[in-house]
């Protein structure tokens, strides 16, 4: 199953300055034991976004509990499981039958 996870400041980013570079090495682990998928801050840097596939949601609580800025006390989180049905242009498979959707008709004139 996936999961996204969602952080939020809880200090001013500059104050987190000296814990980044733990921070990067506990992502870099994530992202090389194959738990974590995606990692990135939003365009403004007032949330951080992780992308982890894991068994259970509660994994991935553990997980985030130890992240360094977390544990520094600079930010929460927040893990949201997620039903993805297609990821990098690939469908997966799903626990529910398909739904067909409907199809405009499309007549060519001829000739």
């Amino acid at each position: 199953m996936f999961f996204l996870v969602m952080y939020r400041w809880t200090t001013d980013r500059k104050d987190a300055l000296p814990v980044m570079p733990a921070h990067r090495v506990w992502t870099f682990d994530q992202q090389k034991s194959g738990r974590m998928i995606a990692s990135g801050p939003t365009p403004d840097y007032s949330t951080g976004i992780q992308l982890f596939n894991a068994e259970t949601f509660e994994e991935v609580e553990e997980l985030c509990r130890n992240e360094p800025l977390v544990l520094a006390g600079h930010r929460t989180f927040e893990v949201i499981p997620w039903k993805v049905h297609a990821i990098f242009g690939f469908a997966l498979p799903r626990d529910e039958p398909p739904v067909e959707s409907p199809r405009a008709e499309t007549s060519t004139p001829a000739p």
